[in-house]
């Protein structure tokens, strides 16, 4: 699940100032087309599919360190993401005791269990998660009971 999922969209002065730190480190790209700019298809695409500020100023900022090259295309920033694995409650009971520590985290449209350790980076709103068997464990109960 993307850990931008559930952010409002950019609005399209905020992308415009995101993609200039782009335009001066890529000057080789500031071409234009019957009056269209590449950075203008690039912004109208983020507003388009409804990219969060947090995730242009994530992309932008992957792009300034990671991205080598001295082009790049349109689909080349919209598949840049980041992604938190997320667990039912099904699938966090079964993890090990001593697994990471998982937490109940909002995403803004709904309340989902991932790593505390993922709610913390994305300073998204969590509680610590307790298993069943944590809870059991605390009141001194056990299965076997």
């Amino acid at each position: 699940m993307s850990a931008f999922r559930g952010q409002p969209p950019v609005d399209s002065q905020m992308a415009a100032v995101l993609l200039a730190r782009l335009a001066v480190n890529y000057p080789q790209m500031n071409t234009t087309y019957n009056g269209v700019s590449f950075w203008t298809v690039l912004g109208e695409q983020l507003i388009d599919e409804g990219w969060s500020e947090d995730r242009v100023r994530y992309a932008v900022n992957c792009m300034l360190k990671y991205y080598k090259y001295p082009t790049f295309t349109v689909a080349d920033i919209l598949q840049i993401d980041k992604n938190i694995q997320t667990f039912t409650a099904a699938e966090a009971e079964l993890l090990p005791a001593d697994h990471r520590p998982l937490a109940m985290a909002n995403f803004g449209d709904k309340w989902r269990i991932c790593y505390q350790y993922d709610a913390e980076r994305m300073n998204l709103e969590y509680k610590q998660w307790i298993t069943c068997e944590d809870k059991k464990r605390q009141k001194g109960m056990s299965y076997d009971n």
